[in-house]
């Protein structure tokens, strides 16, 4: 995250610099601020555009056929990233600026499409969350991290204490089933594997070769039960 000098944080900031912003983000995993501005609705069809071609190239990589993508989820989790991004480099707006900044909800039902679409830029909100809690423990921005991380659990895998909110949408979808047990086994979130569906998913994805994550495998295993070499 990278906060500009206040010469850099001028007037004269256009869509084009909001687009290479959010081209960054998803390419790069890095954000550079414009000073305490906001994108704007004028903002929208330059940040469309680079959210459908980021997609296109990502879809490829998903396992099986992924959702439909859902521009308008896909926009709303991009400013809702930046503008969490402005408030963790900008120490100095308030509680009442934080809730006007993040008042916007979500454009939609939380069905596959936004599962998919949202997380093209939630993904990162793990490391976001590590920022903003190392920040201060206290910090009203966390209250908003945790809600949207309880909200879009495909986004979230990783980050402890973690009430994950139905995920039906998530298993019922191959793709998304697919990608969600491959995170939590990556990222060994033993924390994700309190439903049965989640468990006969992640034993499926490793098969008889439990060896490969060790830990999910200890979790799921009866106490009772002998493991075998």
């Amino acid at each position: 995250m990278e906060r500009p000098n206040d010469d850099a944080a001028g007037e004269g900031n256009g869509t084009m610099d909001f687009a290479q912003t959010f081209r960054m983000l998803l390419n790069e995993g890095r954000i550079q601020l414009h000073g305490v501005d906001l994108p704007s609705a004028d903002d929208r069809p330059e940040a469309e555009a680079v959210l459908r071609d980021f997609e296109t190239q990502y879809r490829l990589e998903c396992p099986g056929e992924a959702p439909e993508l859902s521009l308008p989820a896909a926009v709303w989790a991009a400013e809702m990233f930046y503008g969490a991004s402005v408030i963790l480099a900008y120490r100095e707006i308030d509680e009442a600026g934080i809730e006007e900044i993040l008042a916007p909800k979500f454009p939609g039902p939380r069905n596959a499409s936004a599962h998919y679409s949202v997380d093209l830029v939630f993904r990162l909100l793990p490391e976001l969350h590590t920022r903003a809690k190392a920040a201060s423990n206290s910090d009203p921005l966390l209250k908003h991290i945790e809600k949207w991380a309880n909200e879009w659990p495909l986004s979230s895998v990783g980050l402890s204490n973690v009430v994950p909110e139905p995920i039906d949408e998530i298993l019922q979808n191959p793709s998304l089933r697919l990608m969600y047990v491959d995170r939590i086994i990556a990222k060994k979130d033993t924390s994700r594997l309190d439903s049965p569906e989640v468990q006969e998913a992640v034993k499926a994805a490793y098969g008889m070769h439990h060896q490969l994550a060790p830990e999910i495998h200890q979790t799921m295993t009866p106490k009772t039960e002998a493991t075998p070499e």
